[in-house]
C-alpha cells in the first residue's frame, strides 16, 4: 500500500516538472533567437526604419491633424 502513495506522488510531480523543461526549452529559444538577430545586425534596420513614425509618445498622436479629429 505504500507503493501506491509513492506512485501517485511521482505522477504528480510529472506535470510541474514537464512545464519547468518546457519553459526552460523555451527561455533557450528566444535567447538563442535574440542572439542570432543581434549577431546578423537586425536590429540597427528595425530601429532604423522606426525613426519615421508619428505619435509613439501619445496613442492618439497618429489621429492628429486628419480630418473629423479633434484638436488636443
Amino acid at each position: 500500500m505504500g507503493a501506491v502513495a509513492l506512485i501517485v506522488v511521482l505522477a504528480g510531480m510529472v506535470i510541474p516538472i514537464v512545464l519547468l523543461l518546457a519553459t526552460l526549452l523555451f527561455d533557450v529559444g528566444v535567447i538563442a533567437w535574440a542572439g542570432y538577430r543581434l549577431w546578423h545586425d537586425h536590429w540597427s534596420r528595425m530601429i532604423g526604419a522606426g525613426h519615421h513614425m508619428v505619435g509613439v509618445a501619445s496613442p492618439a498622436g497618429g489621429l492628429q491633424n486628419k480630418p473629423g479629429m479633434p484638436r488636443v
